[in-house]
């Protein structure tokens, strides 16, 4: 039997179509728009809301062994915050690394109706799915862990590239994968044999006699190769470092054309020198994106308070232990990754915390095109999804934007200097706001296939609406909340 439903009075933002506020009403049936329905349909009055297309967050950490790990480790995250039990929905648990029933609930609360794991080693797929099967509500898949995958490596060594190929497409299928995931090319086996990390794009790879960027070059060929409906995600080498963004900018290079999406682009944007202080180069990273169209990226945007530092760099989450000296959990995937965990609080009045959020901000506010630098915080390394409402209204509302950076050690406003100069960011002559509107969060469906998913909105891929496209999970969020973004 056919499922009706016409949504009316609510005020429609449609930011890839140039709806704009409009009041209209909105024609479902199956779980799929349509022009219209009968006069019969179940109807919902969305007098005072808005109606936009779900959320998608593309590159966050919700599921699987590394995440039951984070949990487990940080029993007093989850006793402070308890989700109960209702008629309506299960008891779980939130903090920084929610229980999947909370993960499923809260990003539903948000508008939220897609999120994708971004880091799952082969060998940890079938626990993932096993949780992603547990968490309701929103749609959800998850990235491939093959940029330090040992069998791969031996292929790419002895020059088998069609087997490679092969390989590759097999790891996915088995897996259940949406993309290939890169995670510091070359890093874990360095880490594994030493306890050192990869420094440049052509150190050598111990034991293959390979390079991060022949490792690079060959997973993003192979993800364009096979078609997939979105790019291979890239974790670049050096995540943290003072001066980074000469290797970020070096590895999109290297792409010379190839589709890519750079991950949590913000920990990748610094200058100065390694074990010097830190600067922001979000300038140089905003103007490569801006003139290749082929290179997308999420931002990972730093959210003050408490987070996890969850991470298949090792390297990188035995730096963050060093930093803070909180407990950890450092993993050895066999022959396919490492993994790294570690309880971080980022404060206001730490220079290089305020430098990253600053960073976040600026790449944000230099995008000429905002479908294709997406709203994350990595979560929950750069702080939790919950924290998404606040990062909304940072790059929406200029004067609580002003206000707040006027707070920080980092920043230049404006209004005048805010902190010590020439050691930070430089805000002056920033647009009013975020370009996009209530599409703050839509833009990753426009990198792939999202738009075709149940819950993702019915415009994300095309400039055009589309009959058929489908909508069942279209957000309806109090009017009320929107004046504050």
């Amino acid at each position: 039997m056919s499922s009706t439903l016409r949504i009316v009075n609510g005020k429609v933002y449609d930011p890839a179509n140039g709806v704009d506020g409009e009041v209209r009403d909105i024609c479902v049936q199956d779980g799929k728009i349509v022009e219209d329905v009968p006069p019969d349909a179940r109807r919902i009055d969305a007098s005072g809301m808005v109606v936009m297309p779900g959320g998608v967050d593309i590159h966050c950490h919700i599921a699987g062994p590394k995440v039951n790990l984070a949990r487990k480790l940080q029993p007093e995250d989850h006793r402070f915050d308890v989700h109960p039990r209702t008629p309506f929905t299960r008891s779980g648990t939130g903090g920084t690394v929610p229980s999947t029933f909370a993960t499923g609930y809260r990003y539903a609360m948000l508008g939220y109706t897609t999120a994708m794991e971004a880091a799952v080693p082969p060998l940890g797929a079938r626990h993932t799915l096993e949780e992603l099967h547990d968490t309701p509500i929103i749609d959800k898949g998850f990235f491939v862990l093959l940029g330090n995958n040992v069998l791969l490596y031996q292929l790419l060594k002895e020059g088998r590239r069609e087997e490679f190929r092969h390989a590759v497409a097999w790891w996915l299928n088995a897996a259940r994968a949406y993309t290939p995931k890169l995670v510091n090319p070359g890093g874990a086996e360095l880490w594994k044999e030493r306890n050192a990390n990869i420094t440049d794009l052509d150190d050598e790879i111990p034991g293959f006699g390979l390079t991060p960027r022949q490792v690079i070059e060959a997973l993003v060929d192979v993800t364009n190769e096979l078609g997939l409906p979105h790019p291979a995600h890239i974790h670049c080498n050096n995540l943290g470092i003072p001066g980074n963004y000469k290797t970020t900018l070096e590895t999109m290079r290297t792409l010379e054309g190839r589709r890519a999406h750079i991950t949590h682009i913000q920990f990748h944007a610094y200058g100065g020198e390694p074990g010097g202080r830190m600067t922001s180069k979000a300038p140089e990273i905003a103007e490569y994106i801006n003139t290749h169209p082929e290179i997308s990226a999420d931002v990972g945007q730093v959210m003050f308070g408490r987070a996890t530092g969850m991470t298949a760099d090792a390297p990188l989450a035995w730096m963050l232990r060093q930093v803070s000296g909180n407990k950890w959990v450092n993993a050895d995937v066999e022959h396919e990754s490492g993994c790294g965990i570690v309880p971080f609080v980022y404060q206001e009045r730490n220079y290089v915390h305020a430098l990253q959020w600053a960073v976040g901000l600026e790449l944000f506010l230099l995008s000429e095109d905002p479908w294709r630098m997406v709203l994350s915080t990595d979560h929950p390394n750069g702080g939790s999804f919950l924290s998404y409402p606040r990062l909304i209204r940072l790059l929406m509302d200029r004067e609580f934007r002003n206000e707040q950076i006027r707070g920080q050690p980092t920043c230049h406003t404006p209004d005048g200097p805010a902190g010590q100069p020439g050691t930070g960011v430089h805000f002056a002559g920033d647009r009013h706001h975020h370009p996009c509107r209530s599409g703050a969060a839509a833009g990753p469906a426009r990198q792939g296939s999202l738009g075709r998913r149940r819950g993702c909105g019915h415009h994300h891929l095309r400039g055009e609406r589309r009959q058929g496209e489908d909508v069942q999970h279209a957000a309806l969020c109090d009017q009320r909340r929107q004046g504050d973004h």
